[in-house]
């Protein structure tokens, strides 16, 4: 929903111009940071809270504007286009400005992390599957290579490393014209769940579940262990 000022000021509906004025609004808080002299000693991160919503499909039809990449799936959906989104970091000093990292990374670890950058302790049972990542984003290794993805109560999906089950028929909670699947290769799922190795096939085409159930079985284990208890034992 752009304001009257950005509306119509891209080539891709109200979701582009919207997309216009963030652009914007970003610039103008990076240039307050600078003008008022914070701009050195202040963390900013710029990420998104799931993937875009259904009118996503219109947008490729009519302006050719895929807004989830390569990726599969909109907001809801449980695959990696509704649960993979952007995350950048402005941190002078301690994130080079050039650095890129393809590390798990979940925005449920930002409570442990800002709270360690910030030097204070989490009480007990507090933000229990948060992970501190202050290494990771400073240019080390994550601690993180498990994440749970759920949007409601009768989808869940775990990735581990590169692989990704979907415990669930599918993967999908919107829905998905016709002509989409045709035009990008996607099939009718007829197994139980999904299973993909992003390594490969970032794109979830190729269902791997029959023929790795010894990875589907320590999938689903891990799953309900996280479920049943959680991710950082705090």
């Amino acid at each position: 929903m752009p304001t009257k000022e950005f509306t119509g000021t891209s080539r891709a509906n109200g979701y582009g111009d919207f997309v216009v004025q963030t652009d914007d609004t970003v610039g103008r808080v990076l240039a307050a940071l600078k003008n008022k002299g914070f701009a050195d000693n202040t963390l900013v991160i710029f990420t998104a809270d799931n993937g875009p919503g259904r009118y996503a499909y219109d947008r490729i039809r009519k302006f050719e504007h895929r807004s989830m990449g390569p990726l599969r799936g909109l907001k809801r959906d449980i695959r990696e286009g509704g649960h993979r989104v952007p995350f950048i970091i402005r941190w002078p000093g301690k994130v080079k400005a050039d650095a890129v990292s393809d590390a798990l990374l979940s925005q449920i670890d930002l409570h442990a992390t800002i709270a360690a950058i910030v030097g204070h302790e989490l009480p007990q049972g507090t933000a229990e599957d948060s992970f501190n990542q202050l290494e990771l984003i400073t240019g080390g290794a994550s601690k993180r290579d498990t994440l749970v993805h759920n949007t409601n109560p009768d989808g869940y999906a775990i990735r581990q490393g590169n692989w990704v089950l979907i415990d669930a028929k599918t993967g999908g909670v919107s829905a998905v014209p016709d002509w989409f699947n045709t035009a990008n290769g996607y099939e009718t799922n007829t197994q139980p769940g999904e299973l993909y190795n992003l390594e490969t096939d970032i794109a979830q085409k190729k269902n791997l579940y029959s023929e790795h159930p010894e990875k589907v079985a320590e999938l689903k284990r891990l799953l309900a262990e996280i479920r049943e208890h959680s991710q950082t034992g705090r």
